[in-house]
């Protein structure tokens, strides 16, 4: 399956869905206002597990940024930016199409 090609389709994301909520990391409720949609919440146990994991990290980067000038942090961000663009970019055609495809 090429990149890209389950973008909006629910067969594609449902058993991702399925494996966060039996393993506890997501709710999911009915809207009220429309009951054909399904609305997901991240359940405290899946917020106290992030924070376990990346507490550390952002506070280690954090404090490390002081020792780049404005110059060094104008790359880094510039880097950041273009790697950013560069990877939510929509995929090219996959082999054998003519198009690229559907976004959201």
């Amino acid at each position: 399956m090429a990149a890209g090609s389950c973008s909006g389709r629910v067969w594609c994301v449902a058993p991702g869905t399925d494996r966060l909520e039996r393993l506890g990391h997501l709710d999911r409720t009915r809207d009220a206002r429309d009951r054909r949609r399904v609305l997901l919440s991240v359940t405290p146990r899946a917020v106290e597990l992030g924070q376990f994991f990346f507490r550390p990290l952002i506070e280690n980067t954090v404090a490390v940024l002081p020792d780049f000038d404005e110059s060094e942090t104008a790359a880094v961000r510039r880097f950041l930016d273009t790697a950013h663009r560069a990877v939510t970019a929509p995929p090219p055609p996959a082999p054998g199409t003519d198009a690229a495809p559907r976004a959201g």
